[in-house]
């Protein structure tokens, strides 16, 4: 994708859509850039993340993707001091042990957002003790689906027991 096509696609501040009542399900305790429904609200808080993104803070955070994706790549094609130096001969035939590349991935993603969010990676990709924080965000995006959807579709919300309908 080309950079006037997402200027395109996201730039334009004119567009005659708004979001849908849904989005209110989801302001607590206050809008935010995600959720605000009023435009000018909306446009407030794009101006004030818009400093996040200008060419100097993308420049200043490269440091930090390229020091995850350098330790990206050791971590999934790690040097082997100790393989056999006629790797066919070998059961792996010179490959590395396989790995899951979209736990990688993610673990890579989550590490950079721990960074550039937070100032602290997470370490995904050197240790296996926050990689619990993956389900975390499966079961909060499930959540959020789930409460869009009660929101969208109350005849299947029972409120006067206040469980699901089956």
């Amino acid at each position: 994708m080309s950079a006037a096509a997402l200027r395109d696609i996201y730039g334009s501040h004119r567009a005659n859509v708004g979001k849908a009542e849904f989005y209110d399900s989801f302001v607590h305790p206050a809008p935010n850039t995600h959720n605000a429904r009023d435009k000018a609200l909306h446009a407030r808080k794009r101006r004030v993340l818009s400093h996040g993104f200008s060419d100097g803070a993308v420049r200043s955070m490269e440091r930090f993707l390229i020091g995850n994706i350098d330790l990206f790549c050791a971590n999934i094609a790690p040097a082997n001091d100790s393989a056999p130096s006629h790797p066919a001969s070998d059961n792996t035939k010179g490959w590395s042990e396989p790995r899951c590349m979209t736990d990688w991935c993610s673990y890579l993603a989550m590490d950079i957002l721990g960074d550039l969010c937070f100032g602290k990676a997470f370490n995904m990709l050197e240790r296996e003790d926050n990689r619990y924080a993956l389900d975390l965000v499966t079961a909060a995006t499930k959540r959020h689906l789930l409460v869009r959807n009660l929101s969208t579709y109350p005849i299947i919300f029972c409120p006067a027991d206040q469980r699901l309908c089956s």
